[in-house]
Formats: C-alpha cells, sequence, structure tokens
C-alpha cells in the first residue's frame, strides 16, 4: 500500500513540476500573456457577459485582411436542389484510404473518404433514403470501420458501432448502410477515427411547397465544421492522458478542415513538420442560414462575429428554439450542432468570426495551442448580393440578448408529441472520473461505477446471447420496454462537465441544475421543453431528460469527448421489442454482415 501511495506522490510532482516547467517558460519566451474569453460555467450560470480570464497558451495570431483572399473554407449548401423535389433514394459509393495532408500546415496522416477530408457533406431531404457503400481500402488489418450516424434514429443495425451492433468494416471488404430520413435537421457522420479525419456533415433539408420557391429562408445556406485538432495520432494522445491522468490539450483548431498553426510556436518537445499557411476565411455574402457541428474530440466552443449578427434558429434534429439574436454563442460542446441566421450589421465588405475553444479540459498547458483565432468573413468577389440592403423574407421576431446561452434554450414549439406528466420508468445515473490504486492511477470512467472496457472478440453483442456477454466487469445496462417513456437523471459528480450522446433515440431536455441539495425536480415545463441527442450535464450538476423508447435494440449512452470514451464513459441501453422477431431480425443481420467481414 505504502509503495502505491509512493507511485502516486511521484505521479502527481512530475506533473506539477511538468506544469511548472511550462509555466516558466511560458513567462520567459512567450510574447505576453494570452486572455481568453472563453465563458465560464458561472458566468454562463449567472447570466453576465464573458469577463477576461488568464489561460495558458499564446496570444490570437494576427491574421491578413481578407482582402488578400486566404484558402477559402467556406462550404456553400444546396438546400434548392432538395426542398422542392420529390422524395428518392440516394446512392454513394466511399472509398477510405488514407493519406499525409495539411489541414492547419501542419502534416499528419489521416483518413480520406473518396481522396477527401473532410469526408464528403451528404445533403438529402426529409423522406429520402440513402444507401451507402463505404470500402475499406486500409492496409492495416487493425483498421476495422464503422461508421455512426450521429442523431439520425435508425435500425439498430445501421448504427454504426462495432462491437455491439456490428462487426468492423475489414481491409479490403465493404459494408451497405441502408436507413431513411425520418427528421430534417442538421445532423454528422464519423468513425471510431474522427481525430484522425474521418468525419462529414449529413444535411437533411425540410421539405417546402413550391409556391415559397426562392424565399431568401430557403435559397443560402452553409455549413461550418468547427472542431479542436491534435498533430499526434490518437494512440499518442491516449498515451499521454494514462501517464498523467490530465487530458492533453490539443494543437489547433480546424475550421471545415482547414487551420492556420503557427509554426514558430511549435515546442522542442512536440517536434512538427510544418509549413506556414494563409489563415482560411469564409465566404458569406448576404443572409445565410449557417449550420455549425462542433465535431472536435475534447473541448466546446464559443462563436463571436464582428459586423454581423447571429440569430438562433434551430438545434440538432431540427427543433425550433426561442429566436434570440446577438453577437455571440455559445458553448457548443463536441457532438452539438446549431442552426442560425448570419446577418450583416451594417454594409461593409468584410467582418470577423472569433472562435474561441472553452478552456473546462484545458487544464494540461500547451503553449503552441492558439485557443482564440480569428477568421476574416468577406463578400466574394462574384456576388451582386448586397446584404445590408436586402429585405429578409417574413419571420419571427427575435429578442436582442448579450450572448445566446446555448444551455438554457427552450423549444418554441409544442411538442409534436404529448410529453406524459410521468415517465413509465426512472433511472438515475452517476457519472464519474477517478484514478485509483487499483488501475494503476490511469483515469477511468465510470457510470454507477461500472466502466465499458473492450470486447475480448469481434462478435458484437447483439449476436451474441445474453449468457456470454461480459461479467467481469460487466457493463451497465438498464433494460427498457419498446414504446415506454424513460427517464434518464444523470449526476454528474465530477469536477468538470462531462457532455453525452444517446444513440438511437432522442430526448426531452427536462431540466439541468446543480445539485445543491438532496432534491431533483424533473421539469421547468414540459410544453417548453428541446428535443436533443446530445446534452452537455455541468460540474457537480444533474440533467433529467425524456424519452419514448420506439427503437429496439442495443443503445449507446456515451460521452461525445473521445478520450473519455476510451477510458470507460459508456453504457447501454436495451431497449427490448415488443415483438420478438424484431430482435431475432437485428441478431440475424449482425451474424450476417460478421460472415462477411471475415
Amino acid at each position: 500500500m505504502d509503495n502505491g501511495r509512493d507511485k502516486q506522490k511521484w505521479r502527481l510532482s512530475l506533473l506539477a513540476a511538468a506544469v511548472l516547467l511550462t509555466v516558466i517558460a511560458y513567462f520567459f519566451f512567450s510574447s505576453g500573456f494570452h486572455f481568453d474569453k472563453a465563458w465560464s460555467q458561472d458566468e454562463l450560470d449567472a447570466g453576465v457577459a464573458p469577463s477576461v480570464k488568464l489561460d495558458f497558451g499564446h496570444g490570437p495570431v494576427a491574421h491578413p485582411d481578407p482582402g488578400s483572399r486566404p484558402n477559402d473554407a467556406s462550404i456553400n449548401l444546396q438546400p434548392g436542389e432538395h426542398i422542392y423535389r420529390e422524395a428518392k433514394t440516394i446512392e454513394l459509393e466511399w472509398n477510405v484510404t488514407k493519406a499525409v495532408v495539411r489541414p492547419d500546415g501542419v502534416a499528419k496522416e489521416v483518413f480520406l473518404v473518396n481522396g477527401a477530408f473532410p469526408g464528403p457533406t451528404i445533403e438529402c431531404r426529409q423522406g429520402d433514403e440513402l444507401k451507402i457503400v463505404v470500402r475499406n481500402e486500409l492496409s492495416n488489418s487493425s483498421d476495422e470501420l464503422a461508421i455512426h450516424w450521429h442523431g439520425m434514429n435508425v435500425s439498430n443495425d445501421m448504427d454504426g458501432v462495432a462491437g455491439i451492433s456490428q462487426c468492423g468494416i475489414m481491409p479490403g471488404r465493404n459494408f451497405t448502410y441502408r436507413f431513411n430520413m425520418s427528421n430534417f435537421g442538421t445532423y454528422w457522420w464519423y468513425g471510431d477515427q474522427r481525430s484522425e479525419g474521418l468525419f462529414g456533415a449529413l444535411i437533411v433539408h425540410e421539405p417546402a411547397s413550391s409556391d415559397s420557391e426562392g424565399d431568401a429562408d430557403h435559397e443560402f445556406e452553409q455549413l461550418l465544421m468547427v472542431g479542436d485538432w491534435y498533430h499526434q495520432p490518437a494512440q499518442h494522445i491516449l498515451k499521454e492522458y494514462h501517464a498523467f491522468g490530465v487530458e492533453p490539450s490539443p494543437d489547433s483548431m480546424l475550421i471545415n478542415g482547414q487551420g492556420y498553426f503557427a509554426c514558430s510556436m511549435a515546442l522542442p518537445d512536440r517536434p512538427v513538420d510544418c509549413e506556414d499557411t494563409k489563415t482560411p476565411y469564409l465566404s458569406i455574402a448576404g443572409p445565410t442560414r449557417l449550420r455549425i457541428v462542433n465535431t472536435g474530440t475534447l473541448t466546446g466552443i464559443s462563436i463571436t462575429v464582428s459586423g454581423f449578427s447571429m440569430t438562433l434558429l434551430e438545434v440538432e434534429g431540427g427543433q425550433a428554439v426561442d429566436r434570440v439574436l446577438s453577437t455571440r454563442l455559445g458553448i457548443l460542446d463536441p457532438g452539438e450542432r446549431v442552426d442560425v441566421l448570419l446577418e450583416r450589421l451594417e454594409e461593409s465588405t468584410s467582418g470577423w468570426m472569433t472562435i474561441t475553444l472553452d478552456r473546462e479540459h484545458l487544464d494540461f498547458p500547451n503553449l503552441a495551442l492558439t485557443a482564440e483565432q480569428q477568421f476574416p468573413i468577406a463578400i466574394p468577389l462574384d456576388s451582386d448580393r448586397l446584404s445590408a440592403s436586402e429585405e429578409p423574407s417574413p419571420k419571427a421576431e427575435a429578442t436582442h440578448v448579450s450572448w445566446i446561452d446555448l444551455a438554457t434554450i427552450n423549444a418554441s414549439t409544442t411538442p409534436a408529441e404529448a410529453l406524459p406528466e410521468a415517465a413509465d420508468q426512472t433511472f438515475v445515473l452517476y457519472t464519474n472520473i477517478t484514478q485509483s490504486e487499483e488501475d494503476e492511477y490511469r483515469p477511468r470512467g465510470s457510470f454507477n461505477d461500472t466502466s465499458w472496457t473492450p470486447a475480448l472478440t469481434r462478435t458484437p453483442l447483439i449476436a451474441l446471447p445474453t449468457s456470454a456477454w461480459p461479467i467481469d466487469p460487466a457493463p451497465l445496462i438498464v433494460y427498457v420496454q419498446q414504446d415506454q417513456w424513460i427517464d434518464l437523471i444523470i449526476h454528474n459528480d465530477d469536477r468538470v462537465g462531462h457532455s453525452f450522446h444517446l444513440h438511437g433515440q432522442s430526448f426531452y431536455v427536462l431540466n439541468v441544475r446543480q445539485q445543491n441539495d438532496n432534491r431533483v425536480e424533473k421539469s421547468l415545463g414540459l410544453r417548453r421543453s428541446s428535443k436533443k441527442d446530445t446534452i452537455h450535464v455541468p460540474s457537480e450538476a444533474y440533467a433529467v431528460l425524456r424519452f419514448k423508447a420506439e427503437n429496439g435494440g442495443l443503445w449507446l449512452l456515451q460521452s461525445s469527448i473521445l478520450l473519455h470514451q476510451a477510458i470507460g464513459l459508456n453504457m447501454l441501453i436495451e431497449v427490448q421489442p415488443v415483438d420478438e422477431s424484431q430482435w431475432v431480425a437485428l441478431r440475424g443481420h449482425a451474424e450476417a454482415q460478421c460472415r462477411e467481414q471475415s
């Protein structure tokens, strides 16, 4: 026992020494303090404007004037090609390979889909069917693939979770994902390798009548995928996390797969192959629906615009929310999505977007990181749209606020389905990340003191009899009946906030509150509860989520932070189908798919 304590003290001393040396180096070699404008949870809860606080890292990099035309990172969407047509089947073929690219000037091997990073943006309309053949053309036998469709309520065999609902797609093999677009909204897709580039957006447009053709709300849309970015491979980052017990801070940030990294700031102990690049910019001519996705692996983001305003429209799966207008928005955690209407405040030819990585998980200093970056917004050179003089189509009036707090948004409409006053079943979950001598002081994520461990076999759980499921250690599994209403009360006992994603079902957020006493208030108003699939639970707080278990199968409730997934912060919800034949069919699909991959 004494040796264990000595080992723990040694680890803590080493970490403290590393932090101290980093701080000393920071003061001696940096050009000045970095004042991070990320918003703390205290500031958000208090409803005040963000304060300026000291953070580790260097200050914002001076970016060129947009007139110099650096790399255009804009991804224009084409709603007009989808919202007026009839529903159809869209067939795609994806070939997954690897190559070295320089998203922000630093060379890194990433996953490519059809030769592109990020992967393809899928655009379709509600009612369409997608049929996507994914071919694994990787050479390493350990590079298995599975694609998850974040936020889509697909059948269990299409969920894309290796080890649970399918076998991984082996090199030289393929698998066809096929599902219907039952809901409209902003979604995205990714594999387990999303920190190494295997991700993209899935945009499902809401159909419109031909009478509305030409409506400005339907004409101009863009996609903005924002996320933190590591220069080292995922396994290297995970080893650092295990060694020090603190999440390694990212090295950079990307917008739509492009970024800017100051090569001169690279650290000697983290050498990189770096080439100076031009700062990416956004090309926006007039009022534009901006669909924002946090594709990062660790940190939340905040966005500030100058020369523009942002009006909140929808969150995640097309949930309409109260329209509020501001120049600041946050915090959007990994996996979360939000749609805003971006409009110019005055006649000008340029503006700026400032993106800040939230500091909640940036405890381990990284002096190479520019946690706050500015990106120019410019009118395209060939555009004849004058946004300041345009008259947008009639829409609900927006309330002006100092900042758009995404943690307190309310639905603007009554849910299509009436929420019951009480759920059929309630499950209370306690989540935490701990370190113990038993685990050699490696961080361990848990739900109700159970931690998810990698499977010892490739066969997915759904294809195994329950008698063959792991029992030592056993993951947390809760069992519910199909079509019942379920309440999940998630208590976050950790010192930092956590974000969670539920597969296969969307939930209503009934409440999110601090754990000030032993009481749990389930609802602040059933009629205004927003519908989501990803939720941030602040430190020492709880969230009450209600959903109808309509989708039979095995579904993950997991951290949306990849490092926390890797240390076991996951659990299962088994929705037992009313019709036993559905369960037999799901098991049969998984068995057949695994035979094809063997």
